[in-house]
């Protein structure tokens, strides 16, 4: 239960592992209640979050008491796979819950039921025959997010995963300046560039396939087409960012995970080390030392007078993680910086929130698709408990720098990289 206590945390510029592991732990049970409510177990936006956050709790601390709400919420799982219909999808699908149980088998915190899981790869593979035919390529919803899944399973999905690349091959746009993917399968010729719906998961997705040698014959050449045509979209010198989030209409990108710079920096890490391909591994570092020098005013992050926005998705603690992770991957301590620099925000943001009776975490959300009648989206700041928009992302942001050891929860978002 809630223990209605005040989230503190030192005042200094220099957080220690142990602040940041303190922190934690107050906020996971001050919002007990919310992490373990009942609803979907939809790995971006239900419950899978909470599991995924309670496990790694667990496998870092040893603490009995976030295994046993890792195996209640795990019971409700398994009665509303039982009793409801999820959609195809990585973010709110059966896609995403079978990559959870798999990542828990792994780690050795449930048997792999044999079942369950040919049940599940099945419902996979019928839902990349969909895709192809939608023209659905991106993680969140598309092929690439099945192709997560696939990897996941060790071999055992290999099928499937050719079927991904062939799929990807048959819906591509082959421009001349390389190989793209229309946003959402639209007829018109309009592409994302950011990392959840885009050009660089795709790019993310395919260097992992080479690093394991997979279909080398067609992915690597589908890798290089691929990274042609996103460098060739990049802005004009002197302007603040690097990539626009869309194209052809080049409208300005923000910081964040789901779209802009750093999302297209940690796709290009991979594939510049499955490419070996040294010029294009400085790239991503000088995409990322420019998101560095952004400063909270320019990021675009949503802001609030008390608090920012403190999403994984597209506020601070997806930012600090990406340069988290750029840090391990590369040593350069120019990024651990940046990562401390918007943890400390993350955290001062937490504590300067009073509207609650502890301090927490808000994003601020399109409500309900709703609009008002000069159709303008109605959006409200809100604690949600999810990976995506809540507190299992924040939560598990904030146990990579507690817990250093701590590694590839990130997988379903792409930002798993090594040096």
């Amino acid at each position: 239960m809630a223990t209605d206590v005040p989230l503190t945390i030192m005042q200094t510029d220099l957080l220690t592992s142990l602040d940041t592991a303190r922190f934690l732990h107050q906020l996971v049970d001050n919002h007990e209640d919310l992490l373990t409510r009942d609803d979907s177990p939809a790995l971006y936006v239900g419950t899978g979050g909470s599991m995924l956050l309670y496990a790694h709790l667990f496998v870092a601390t040893g603490d009995n008491r976030y295994a046993h709400s890792l195996y209640s919420l795990l019971d409700k799982a398994v009665t509303y796979l039982r009793e409801r219909v999820m959609d195809t999808s990585l973010v709110g699908g059966f896609t995403g819950v079978g990559w959870l149980l798999q990542h828990l088998a792994t780690l050795n915190l449930i048997d792999e039921d044999a079942d369950t899981f040919t049940h599940l790869d099945g419902l996979v593979s019928q839902s990349v025959e969909l895709d192809i035919r939608m023209r659905y390529y991106e993680l969140m919803n598309g092929l690439v997010g099945k192709g997560l899944y696939c990897l996941s399973r060790g071999g055992v999905m290999d099928d499937t995963l050719r079927r991904v690349v062939e799929g990807l091959v048959q819906t591509a746009d082959h421009r001349p300046e390389g190989l793209t993917w229309r946003y959402y399968g639209q007829a018109e010729e309009r592409y994302s560039l950011g990392l959840s719906h885009g050009i660089p998961g795709v790019i993310a997705f395919l260097s992992r396939l080479l690093t394991r040698s997979f279909m080398p014959h067609i992915v690597r050449p589908l890798l290089i087409d691929t990274i042609r045509w996103l460098l060739s979209q990049e802005n004009q010198a002197g302007q603040e960012r690097h990539f626009p989030r869309f194209v052809p209409d080049r409208d300005p990108s923000r910081l964040g995970w789901c779209y802009g710079d750093m999302g297209v920096a940690i796709a290009l890490w991979p594939a510049a080390q499955a490419l070996n391909d040294d010029v294009l591994r400085q790239k991503a570092i000088q995409i990322m030392l420019t998101a560095a020098q952004c400063s909270v005013d320019q990021s675009g992050i949503s802001m609030h007078p008390r608090w920012v926005d403190g999403a994984f998705c597209h506020g601070v603690a997806g930012i600090a993680h990406l340069f988290n992770r750029f840090y391990r991957a590369t040593g350069d301590c120019r990024f651990d910086d940046a990562a401390r620099h918007w943890l400390q925000l993350l955290l001062q943001s937490a504590a300067c929130d009073s509207a609650g009776p502890y301090s927490t975490f808000r994003t601020l959300i399109h409500v309900n698709n709703a609009y008002d009648e000069q159709d303008r989206p109605i959006i409200e700041w809100k604690t949600l408990p999810t990976l995506l928009d809540g507190l299992s992302g924040i939560g598990l942001v904030l146990l990579s720098f507690a817990y250093p050891d701590v590694t590839d929860w990130d997988a379903p978002f792409l930002t798993d990289v090594h040096r």
